[in-house]
């Protein structure tokens, strides 16, 4: 559950925040567990909370299987980087 407090600080940083700040928050959304490593599962989550609270009724419309298509795009455009784990990860101290 998002406290009150949490989601202040979240759009004060996503209208106020430096690039950094923002990048950083966006991470921190899908690395649900704070281990510093988006997994697939971690991002499907996430994704397909979003979906959900867009409803059926979006354009273009969203069906069951839309949420795993787009992470499933992203994780294969990782796989043809030239540093592909199926995770993508963020060095803490760079935060």
């Amino acid at each position: 559950m998002c406290w009150y407090q949490e989601f202040v600080v979240g759009l004060s940083v996503l209208a106020r925040g430096t690039l950094h700040e923002k990048l950083h928050w966006a991470f921190s959304l899908y690395d649900i567990n704070g281990d510093g490593i988006i997994t697939r599962d971690e991002m499907t989550n996430i994704v397909c909370a979003i979906y959900d609270m867009m409803g059926k009724f979006s354009e273009p419309i969203i069906d069951e299987h839309t949420a795993q298509d787009h992470v499933d795009k992203v994780f294969l455009v990782r796989k043809f980087s030239s540093h592909y784990t199926n995770q993508a990860n963020i060095v803490p101290s760079t935060i």
